[in-house]
């Protein structure tokens, strides 16, 4: 196994405590790299800033966001579809189907206790491990270019979900830049809406059910609904 070690500014002596013995691990604060029984391990995937989007295009998102007067650690609470950096030698590498489904969870968990309204799905990785458990149609394709630019309600987890291209995108093409920007702004322009959250509605009371042919057929022509016609004309007698 390959251990990554970054580089060590500075090594203080703590002494031990002679009155009770006590020896404990050591945690760097704001970091919170630590040490135990002397392997240093480290809590995130920016490693000399310990804060996540730190790197070159992390600093793309932020400076787009603070153009529309947001500021990334104070309005958002960030994670990562996968937790641990994948990497391949000493370069970063994309991960695996396998690595997204094992670290869901982690993002599921925090959606359950934090209730976000909404959800910013950066990148098609992010797509990948908040859909990959939906319905046939939906799983066929989790490409970033089929859900870019769209603001899906999800029931099951009560929030509306906004997939966009990762800032790393933007970075790696300068062309996509103007388009990640106006992206971002159509979805900050979401958080800002006071339209009524589709959560609210009662979907029960919202349905007429009826076990009358001849009423249901009078609703269809009424509501011009032929497409559920076509669907439930096997189910009844022939007109």
């Amino acid at each position: 196994m390959k251990i990554n070690i970054g580089k060590i500014i500075k090594i203080e002596e703590v002494k031990a405590n002679k009155k009770n013995k006590i020896v404990y691990d050591i945690e760097v604060e704001k970091y919170h790299n630590f040490a135990v029984n002397g392997i240093f391990v480290h809590n995130s995937t920016e490693d000399e800033q310990g804060i996540q989007l730190m790197g070159d295009a992390g600093q793309v998102l932020r400076g787009c966001l603070k153009e529309l007067g947001l500021d990334l650690d104070r309005d958002f609470w960030k994670t990562n579809a996968v937790i641990c950096r994948p990497t391949e030698g000493e370069r970063n590498r994309t991960p695996t189907d396998l690595e997204i489904k094992c670290c869901r969870q982690n993002w599921v968990s925090v959606v359950k206790e934090l209730k976000p309204h909404f959800i910013f799905l950066m990148g098609e990785k992010a797509v990948k491990s908040f859909f990959m458990f939906k319905g046939k149609k939906i799983r066929e394709d989790l490409s970033i270019s089929r859900f870019r630019k769209l603001c899906i309600p999800d029931l099951e987890s009560g929030t509306q979900v906004i997939c966009l291209y990762h800032p790393s995108c933007a970075l790696r093409n300068p062309e996509v830049i103007s388009t990640f920007k106006r992206d971002l702004k159509w979805a900050v322009g979401h958080l800002r809406s006071e339209k009524k959250k589709i959560f609210n509605i009662d979907f029960k009371s919202q349905v007429n059910s009826s076990t009358i042919f001849e009423e249901v057929i009078q609703r269809i022509i009424r509501t011009k609904l032929y497409n559920l016609l076509l669907t439930v004309s096997k189910t009844f007698p022939k007109i």
